[in-house]
């Protein structure tokens, strides 16, 4: 009697990867094309291609949820966003930030510090639950939407819902576009030169892109110096989204199944690719791809998470992120300022 042939070892594990895969597609090859429709428009409507993809996702949530691509754009709004997070580490080297001197890495860490411990108690003063309070701080402490999406990343759900995040971000690129603008007419009315106002722009902008492209808009010199003190920043994100999952971990109790972890893989990989940059061990042609990869993931998220809303929905809590974030804002200014001040008479 023949042998009857056994299946082959890991078939089963094959055909339930290629089932879930199938599950992603639709999602996220929405989410891809919006990415690819707000990259294609970025800058025609003098805004980012972030508020693009977040705007022309909500457009088509009412498409999108309760369908076939319900669990791409689930999978998009989470785990696409974190690779995109841990990806920026790659813009980030320790020789960019010692270059700049111990007043000016001071001054970037002091404004990040000062920017959560005060600006949380402001969004929860004007109405936020902790979860938003801490999404706003983060957002305009650290660098934007990227820090907002790190953050929410080791939150609970219940703390940090998809309304909420989309919310910040929409607000937070919404200010940042404003700010980017009127702050290098606010320097040059003040007086500031080319490092002084690269110190302001960079310590005070969110986005790493806002950042750079203001300061280059006024000088050369301003734009490095911007650059590297919106770095210092970023290199805050780690830490803080670690402290930020701890304390989430302690609130939700040790033997509940909403723990967060204090480590996600995408703080881990965010660090390594910093050492590795900062240590000249990944090739140029090598950080410009990653740079590149880590633009489309967070864009491909962000347009997962909106398509994941309505409209409606966002408006019913949307004025509450924009006057904490305002609120922020204008703290981040006015200490970065009174640094610049206190450094020139030094």
């Amino acid at each position: 009697m023949a042998p009857v042939p056994s299946p082959a070892i890991g078939s089963g594990t094959v055909a339930t990867a290629a089932r879930r895969a199938a599950g992603y597609a639709p999602g996220l090859l929405l989410a891809v094309a919006i990415a690819w429709a707000a990259r294609l428009l970025d800058g025609t409507f003098a805004l980012p291609s972030v508020f693009l993809a977040l705007a022309f996702g909500m457009a088509m949530a009412g498409l999108a949820t309760r369908g076939p691509a319900e669990p791409g754009l689930e999978m998009g709004s989470r785990g696409v966003l974190r690779l995109g997070v841990a990806l920026l580490g790659v813009q980030v080297t320790f020789a960019d930030l010692a270059g700049l001197g111990l007043g000016s890495f001071f001054l970037a860490v002091g404004a990040v510090a000062v920017t959560l411990c005060a600006g949380y108690p402001l969004g929860r003063a004007v109405g936020l639950g902790r979860g938003p309070a801490l999404l706003a701080a983060g957002g305009v402490a650290i660098c934007g939407a990227s820090a907002i999406l790190a953050i929410a990343a080791v939150l609970p759900k219940k703390e940090a819902g998809s309304e909420d995040v989309a919310a910040t971000v929409a607000a937070v690129t919404i200010l940042g576009t404003v700010a980017m603008i009127a702050y290098p007419a606010l320097g040059a009315a003040l007086g500031l030169g080319p490092t002084e106002i690269g110190i302001f722009l960079g310590a005070t902008l969110h986005e790493v892109v806002q950042a750079v492209g203001a300061g280059f808009s006024v000088s050369d010199p301003a734009g490095e110096t911007a650059t590297a003190v919106k770095l210092i920043r970023v290199a805050c994100l780690a830490p803080v989204v670690i402290l930020v999952g701890w304390a989430a971990q302690r609130r939700v109790g040790g033997g509940s199944t909403a723990r967060v972890p204090i480590l996600p893989y995408f703080l881990v990989s965010f660090a390594a690719l910093a050492t590795l940059s900062s240590l000249g061990l990944l090739p140029q042609y090598g950080v410009d791809a990653l740079t590149e990869a880590s633009r489309w993931c967070l864009l491909i998220g962000i347009a997962s998470l909106g398509a994941k809303l309505s409209f409606a929905r966002l408006c019913a809590v949307g004025p509450r992120q924009m006057l904490a974030l305002l609120l922020q804002s204008v703290l981040l200014a006015a200490f970065a300022l009174a640094a610049l001040i206190a450094m020139s008479r030094g």
